[in-house]
């Protein structure tokens, strides 16, 4: 028996070997039939090279066809693979390596210049470059795949954890999430419920392949049901379009940035995306009022799903046509859904007892799931914290309505408490982004004298807009109360995020901090 991401390809391959499983848009594509044979040479030759069950063996990789096949062949060889995001820098990259213990890295031109200096204090024993960019001792990805065999390596039992995905580190060292066979299979069923992804699916992917959580909830998601993965590259709403209407796409995923810029794409262009069938949106909070806009020009194919790296990268609530045409949530817009069957929820006080349903009622929400992690990678007492009680502490705050439906207020550690009084950064966001002239903004709370922390809205303008701090306040004016308005208002051209495309609330916050200090 092999591994199980390589028995799903297996199973394509078999069935339907000259299906496109991996396209990369103005690039190559790779059938079933030959990623199954080039995922077995890669393998056999990772073992050939030195590698072990069990070794950690990094993907440094820009998005392309070669990183679906490294994750498929690391799985085949019983190695534990360890995304690391195509965009960090070199001191970040490397804390992963070190503190993961990777004895295999993959890299790709993108990131070469970045390479030697990661790989300072770490011990590797083999470095793979995909292209014409090679650091000092690293094998050719070619090479590779001519030395190894076309036989399926037998897979190791018990098996190894095939994941370790870092959380995204806005706050502190990121933690290593080890995902493991059991979490992979329960995600990908649930995944593929949540996302109503049909057998033999087509998706578009606008997020980064090294974005770890899109791993497994959307690549090992679609190699389950036969699909094809379908690479965007750099995000474009045009070339996003053309990439749903050349492959009749079924599946599209929206970050929160984007929205906006998609509907008006979409609304120019309505024949481009008959083809689908979800519009899939997750991560951070998106402002409600651009939810509804898009949600008007595409209908029921809008789904939210909340979901976290801590369960396996995949949904733990999500929504569906039903929720959008029956509307029985207090604001479905508003809304990350129900909680899928196989999962539970529950909102509970800080000294742990559940609340009641409503939203004067917000706490943190815990959940249960068979997909849960195994656990952090070497950070046992984190681990524990994280499960006490038999449900996993998921940090962020919410609530529940009378009908069940999740909504996520903020994050615990954003909240801010000013005056004794609780405002949520993504309640301010909200009203905000709303705003005319406002494309994105940030909420955080610094110092304050008298009220000990006071929220400071940081604003990314619309190209072309003039809005200044005076809107913003006569916004807020109308419709937030005077104790949550923001008591200062900044500017910049651009919000800085971390790998998973999230907002990075430290560095605003220092920033905001020192901007306001500098104002007097």
């Amino acid at each position: 028996m092999g591994s199980l991401i390589g028995e799903m390809v297996e199973r394509t391959a078999r069935q339907d070997p000259d299906r496109i499983a991996v396209t990369a848009v103005g690039g190559p594509s790779v059938s079933y039939r030959s990623l199954e044979s080039r995922t077995n040479r890669l393998a056999n030759a990772l073992h050939g090279k030195g590698l072990r069950p069990g070794d950690r063996i990094a993907l440094w990789l820009d998005d392309q066809t070669e990183c679906v096949e490294a994750y498929v062949a690391a799985s085949k060889a019983s190695l534990t693979a360890v995304p690391v995001g195509k965009a960090l820098a070199s001191a970040e990259a490397g804390y992963i390596l070190r503190d993961v213990g990777a004895r295999g890295l993959f890299v790709s031109d993108g990131v070469a210049d970045r390479v030697d200096d990661a790989l300072a204090d770490v011990d590797l024993a083999l470095t793979i470059a995909t292209g014409e960019e090679r650091p000092a001792a690293a094998e050719r990805y070619a090479d590779l795949l001519a030395y190894g065999h076309d036989t399926v390596p037998e897979a190791v039992r018990p098996a190894p954890p095939p994941f370790v995905g870092y959380t995204s580190g806005t706050t502190g060292f990121p933690k290593g999430v080890v995902i493991g066979e059991r979490g992979v299979r329960e995600i990908v069923a649930m995944s593929a419920l949540a996302r109503r992804l049909p057998l033999r699916s087509v998706g578009v992917m606008t997020a980064s392949l090294s974005f770890p959580a899109i791993v497994p909830a959307d690549i090992f998601t679609h190699l389950f049901v036969g699909g094809t993965i379908v690479i965007l590259g750099r995000w474009d709403a045009e070339k996003a379009l053309r990439a749903i209407s050349d492959e009749r796409a079924n599946y599209v995923y929206l970050p929160s940035p984007v929205i906006r810029e998609f509907a008006e794409a979409a609304d120019r262009d309505r024949d481009s995306w008959a083809t689908l069938v979800t519009v899939m949106h997750s991560g951070s909070k998106a402002p409600s009022g651009r939810v509804r806009e898009l949600v008007e020009i595409i209908g029921d194919r809008w789904t939210e799903i909340w979901g976290m790296m801590e369960n396996s990268g995949g949904p733990v609530t999500a929504t569906t046509r039903d929720d959008l045409l029956a509307l029985r949530a207090a604001d479905i817009y508003e809304s990350v859904g129900l909680p899928l069957p196989q999962c539970e929820v529950t909102v509970v006080a800080p000294d742990g007892q559940p609340l009641p349903r409503g939203s004067d009622h917000v706490g943190e929400l815990w959940l249960r799931s068979p997909a849960i992690m195994e656990g952090y990678w070497e950070r046992p007492d984190a681990f524990a914290a994280a499960l006490a009680d038999g449900w996993y502490h998921s940090g962020d705050l919410g609530w529940m309505d009378e009908a069940g439906y999740i909504y996520i207020v903020d994050r615990r550690a954003d909240l801010i408490v000013s005056g004794g009084s609780n405002v949520y950064p993504s309640e301010l966001e909200r009203v905000i982004s709303d705003c005319p002239g406002v494309r994105e903004v940030a909420v955080v709370g610094i110092p304050h004298e008298r009220w000990g922390r006071t929220p400071v809205a940081v604003v990314v303008r619309e190209p072309g807009a003039t809005v200044d701090e005076a809107a913003v306040v006569a916004h807020c004016r109308r419709y937030l109360a005077g104790y949550k308005r923001p008591t200062s208002v900044l500017f910049t051209d651009a919000l800085p995020k971390n790998a998973s495309n999230k907002v990075v609330r430290t560095a605003v916050a220092d920033w905001a901090e020192r901007s306001v200090q500098r104002r007097g």
